[in-house]
């Protein structure tokens, strides 16, 4: 196994069921205790798990079915559930925070088109979607187990990002949020967490490629808006006009 690839599932072990503890700083910047999504402001580079139709179905119902199980076991409003539209895999991110002036998304636009223009292309990047995990978000979790080229061609992506943009906000783990804790559960309702969830914590949910990268800006969690896309084929960027406005108008 190589360096990287041991480093990577380190990283996602982190947020293995059995041995979560809840965090502390609930429910955090990004929602209130009522699951209610607060304006948070920032640039991002994505995946959108749109790209892999029936992946997205599979965790639209995965989504679904654990919102339903903890619904019955009491556990209702511990969670705030992700609009699916929002479904992707962080590959880096930026900057984030809850003044819009202070996001200088005129320098990330023409820096994410520096990063895109000098990064290797690869056609496309396949990873398997297996498990979930648990830290401030319940989680679908992207191996590379098999496919360890293929997590190169992600970290040399994140490295141009943070070389381009001078930012390095963490290192990349792989991963699709579902939902975020926005109450801290007690001793018996992390014990219900974890019975419901151990169940997914191996299953094998599909194959993600993706053959496009975005350059978005988000203002809460469930909202993010394309500026720039890259296609990992041919490397035609697209700029997208509209994203603009509608940053502006925040």
């Amino acid at each position: 196994m190589s360096d990287s690839l041991s480093e990577y599932n380190e990283r996602l072990d982190e947020r293995r069921i059995a041995t979560w503890v809840p965090p502390q700083d609930v429910p955090g910047p990004k929602f209130d205790s009522n699951g209610n999504a607060k304006p948070l402001y920032g640039s991002t580079c994505i995946a959108w798990i749109e790209q892999e139709p029936e992946l997205f179905r599979k965790l639209c119902d995965l989504q679904k079915t654990i919102r339903e199980e903890f619904e019955q076991a009491g556990l209702g409003g511990i969670y705030a559930f992700l609009e699916p539209e929002s479904f992707h895999m962080t590959v880096c991110d930026i900057d984030a925070g809850p003044d819009p002036t202070r996001i200088p998304i005129e320098d990330r636009i023409e820096q994410g088109q520096r990063a895109f223009e000098q990064m290797k292309k690869p056609g496309k990047v396949t990873a398997l979607i297996k498990g979930i995990g648990l830290k401030q978000t319940i989680a679908a979790l992207v191996r590379f187990d098999h496919q360890p080229e293929e997590l190169d061609e992600v970290l040399a992506m994140e490295r141009e990002i943070k070389q381009t943009t001078g930012e390095n906000v963490r290192e990349f783990t792989g991963h699709i949020s579902i939902a975020y804790l926005v109450q801290r559960p007690g001793e018996e309702a992390t014990g219900k967490i974890k019975e419901i969830l151990l169940p997914y914590e191996d299953r094998v949910f599909g194959e993600f490629s993706f053959s496009q990268l975005d350059l978005a800006y988000f203002r809460d969690m469930n909202t993010y808006v394309p500026l720039l896309t890259v296609d990992l084929g041919d490397g035609t960027a697209t700029y997208h006009d509209r994203a603009s406005d509608v940053w502006h108008s925040s």
